[in-house]
């Protein structure tokens, strides 16, 4: 299975969608990605590939006959699809990087380095650079924390017990001007195997920006 992503800078023109079909011709994928197309509408793309459409924005993703492709959720910055293959299913996200100032916290149920997980197997390090790349890809800097390094305990002690930090928050730098006295607290553990981690969201105080920016944290490749 072949999947083709093209930020295509526009497809208003015969040219540029020559361009795609030939891309296509060559290429033969199955699902196609398209960012920044610049049209209102799919008419021009009709006969590219296959029956599959889905348009949102700038964004359009195509597939072929041969796939099972489902639209889960879309914005003007991402088309996910619920993909069935070999009897199994799986997302495939199209995503198109944003302007605006982003914010996201939660549980990533992944980790940025060895450093993040205490006891239990190692985390492979595939796994950890496929996350520090879509840290990376969507601009993010980690907002500092205050508390117990590991935000998930499987609960048994001993040598039994593992722990690793799969909560957090992380913003882009234009929201950490915005918000930059903001800070994270890792509460004592409740009732879950996670901690509770509030996020309180702060103004700059006093042209304070710069101060807090270079608390915020970026994690480099180089580091490892």
């Amino acid at each position: 299975m072949i999947g083709l992503s093209w930020n295509c800078r526009g497809l208003g023109s015969p040219r540029a969608v020559n361009a795609l079909k030939g891309i296509i011709n060559v290429e033969n994928p199955h699902f196609v990605f398209l960012s920044e197309t610049k049209l209102k509408n799919k008419e021009r793309l009709e006969h590219c590939m296959g029956e599959g459409k889905r348009m949102r924005g700038g964004l359009i993703f195509l597939w072929s006959e041969h796939v099972n492709l489902n639209p889960r959720s879309y914005s003007k910055n991402h088309i996910d699809m619920i993909m069935t293959a070999n009897d199994k299913n799986w997302r495939v996200t199209g995503i198109r990087q944003s302007n605006d100032p982003w914010f996201c916290f939660g549980d990533f149920n992944a980790i940025l380095s060895a450093t993040e997980k205490q006891g239990g197997n190692n985390k492979s390090q595939r796994e950890i650079d496929a996350f520090r790349d879509v840290v990376e890809f969507c601009g993010f800097r980690e907002i500092t924390y205050i508390g117990h390094p590991f935000t998930w305990s499987n609960g048994r002690g001993g040598d039994e017990n593992v722990q690793e930090r799969l909560d957090r928050a992380m913003a882009t730098d234009e929201w950490i001007d915005m918000y930059s006295s903001s800070s994270i607290h890792h509460l004592p553990k409740r009732k879950s195997d996670h901690l509770p981690i509030p996020v309180k969201i702060s103004k700059a105080i006093d042209g304070n920006t710069q101060h807090k920016r270079r608390r915020s944290f970026r994690f480099k490749k180089m580091w490892l």
